[in-house]
């Protein structure tokens, strides 16, 4: 957590992205510790709904990833087209609602 203190003005993306090294690591209690302080701090700056759909999704939730990837569509979120090529989107391909989020940003024929 130290680490979060030290780098509080990339909260938009670089601490998400930590919090997604400790859920890789099965470091679960960790990540979801930096997820639970990283709320509370957004509600005060902006952060980045691409990032926390990124960590929803490695922390296998999925609803509320979706939910995230569909405001960072429309909140026009630069850190989005990013989270495309995330490994973890693989079993995202075949659901209607990734499909769905997909056609909305215009993806439709990317892959």
């Amino acid at each position: 957590w130290e680490t979060y203190n030290r780098c509080a003005s990339q909260a938009s993306v670089g601490i998400p992205r930590i919090a997604i090294v400790h859920a890789l690591a099965g470091r679960r209690a960790e990540a979801e510790s930096i997820l639970e302080k990283l709320e509370k701090s957004c509600r005060q700056r902006y952060c980045s709904s691409a990032a926390f759909a990124e960590l929803y999704l490695v922390l296998g939730e999925k609803d509320r990833g979706l939910r995230f990837f569909e405001k960072a569509i429309e909140d026009r979120d630069p850190n989005f087209f990013s989270t495309l090529i995330g490994f973890y989107l693989g079993p995202l391909t075949s659901n209607t609602e990734y499909q769905a989020l997909r056609k909305k940003a215009n993806l439709d024929g990317y892959q």
